[in-house]
């Protein structure tokens, strides 16, 4: 019985609610980590429409580091001609101290139900004034300097 009773715990443990799959009132999923790498970088998403069997997704990035950071980034997005979706390129997303990033979007293959949440890696965060020739994560398999990520052109904040 006891073990039952562990069993049944840990199950309700691990219902979407708690997992962070229950998006708030405006939409927005919890702040997430990417990863082990990602150091004292949280991201967040949303479908903020179904466009046929595509939807149109945005994402934010917030960083929890004492220091202005370059932030190394990918996130999924939907490959054209194909019902296929992938990660895209890495990009380097500047943060200012404790700042929230603007929104940016993508779109992705299959609904928002399908979908339920982006998938966004970040492949390293470190200090701005720091040489970042000295980091491998910011160039490519080719020894090639990620791009900066471009920012919307009617940046939002929310």
């Amino acid at each position: 019985m006891r073990k039952l009773f562990l069993i049944a715990a840990c199950c309700l443990l691990l219902t979407p609610a708690t997992t962070g799959q229950t998006p708030r009132k405006d939409g927005w999923g919890p702040w997430r980590w990417t990863d082990f790498r990602s150091g004292g970088v949280r991201f967040r998403s949303k479908c903020v429409s179904n466009l046929g069997a595509d939807s149109k997704w945005e994402y934010q990035f917030l960083t929890l580091m004492n220091v202005d950071s370059d932030i190394v980034e990918r996130e999924e997005h939907a490959v054209p001609g194909t019902t296929r979706n992938e990660l895209g390129p890495f990009q380097v997303v500047t943060l200012k101290v404790g700042a929230v990033s603007p929104v940016f979007e993508s779109t992705v293959h299959g609904t928002c139900a399908e979908i339920r949440e982006l998938k966004v890696e970040v492949l390293c965060a470190v200090r701005v004034d720091e040489d970042n020739g000295l980091y491998p994560c910011f160039y490519d398999g080719h020894a090639y300097p990620f791009d900066p990520k471009p920012l919307p052109s009617n940046p939002k904040y929310e």
